[in-house]
């Protein structure tokens, strides 16, 4: 979710003065997560990767919101010099929807953990810190292409399930010093 003042969907508001309407651009946001989760420090560039380290991006158009398709993009960039290409048809695999309300944004994106393009989308895993970064436009202030609001890396990380044993170490590491400290008490009342 983000603020913004004014709901654009590209279309420029009328004028009662007659006066050309300033250019209005759809409002929008993106993801972009790295292709493959890091295994060390080196990232891609937090906008738009760079070459040879590509990145994914799932971009929310809000003017395709309410379309038979999805409102979402999927995308991959490697770097800020070439622009991002979308996937094909039959490879995007990020739904989402989003709503505006009370001068804020608010877009939820879904996508399955793993896909079948393993070269071009990222396969989530869990317990591993993944890398990704935010950019949003406001249309209405001008923001398209390159003109956006643009945050570094944020982690996150996909938690894992806790093993039954777990619990069952716990249990008996409670009844051991329950135990103790009654075994403790009894011989001191004895003395």
């Amino acid at each position: 979710s983000w603020d913004d003042r004014t709901k654009s969907l590209g279309q420029p508001p009328k004028t009662e003065d007659g006066k050309e309407p300033k250019e209005v651009f759809p409002d929008g946001v993106h993801i972009q997560l790295p292709s493959k989760i890091p295994d060390g420090p080196v990232k891609p560039h937090f906008f738009l990767g760079t070459p040879g380290n590509k990145v994914n991006l799932w971009h929310y158009h809000a003017d395709k919101d309410g379309d038979a398709k999805s409102p979402v993009e999927e995308r991959t960039a490697s770097g800020s010099s070439r622009p991002p290409k979308a996937h094909p048809p039959e490879s995007q695999q990020v739904g989402g929807k989003g709503a505006y309300a009370d001068g804020q944004w608010e877009v939820v994106m879904i996508r399955d953990l793993t896909t079948e393009d393993k070269d071009n989308d990222i396969q989530f895993a869990r317990g591993k810190l993944i890398p990704l970064s935010f950019s949003v436009w406001d249309g209405d202030n001008g923001d398209q292409s390159f003109k956006t609001c643009v945050s570094t890396w944020y982690y996150l990380i996909l938690k894992t399930k806790t093993p039954a044993a777990v619990y069952l170490w716990t249990v008996i590491a409670l009844v051991l010093a329950v135990g103790v400290e009654f075994w403790l008490v009894r011989k001191a009342g004895n003395t």
